[in-house]
């Protein structure tokens, strides 16, 4: 793929994202990060909130030979308590997992976040992917956040969560 003359690297693969410079981007990860838990809890259909292991913004995402590849706005390793089923009972065991939030003040288009979030996906994901006795490996999971819900169906169809926040 051709970069266009004229234009950096880092805006051809979406990383001069104007949105990111401004109040209403940081009054949106201020309102994420205060609220994950009850956000997490709704987008996962979580019956308790879960315990947070790790939380941190702006983690850069690179591939295996040390390019980034892509930012999440804010990385979250989580632990819920998930039922495994052993030959005669039933016991709880501890099962972590990561979300990468992107924060989305607006979503002026669809295909560019979309693009945004598969090319993030190219990274060198193995630090980030859990394993649990009940479920096996777990993917790391993508979680959109944005006050303009148009395109949550269609997000949600590519395997894209999505909550809808207040207009902050």
């Amino acid at each position: 793929m051709a970069e266009p003359k004229g234009k950096p690297s880092q805006a051809w693969f979406g990383f001069d994202d104007p949105e990111l410079k401004t109040p209403a981007h940081d009054a949106l990860m201020l309102w994420i990060d205060e609220y994950i838990c009850e956000i997490l809890v709704e987008v996962l259909e979580l019956t308790e909130a879960p315990e947070i292991v790790k939380k941190e913004w702006e983690l850069i995402i690179k591939n295996k030979r040390g390019f980034t590849v892509g930012v999440a706005d804010l990385y979250v390793r989580i632990r819920v308590s998930k039922p495994l089923k052993l030959t005669k009972s039933v016991v709880l065991t501890k099962e972590e997992s990561v979300i990468f939030v992107e924060a989305k003040p607006k979503i002026p288009s669809l295909g560019e976040l979309i693009r945004q979030i598969h090319f993030s996906e190219t990274g060198h994901l193995a630090p980030f992917v859990t394993q649990s006795l009940a479920s096996g490996v777990i993917w790391p999971k993508w979680l959109v956040v944005a006050p303009d819900d148009r395109f949550a169906k269609t997000l949600r169809e590519q395997g894209i969560l999505f909550h809808k926040s207040p207009k902050l």
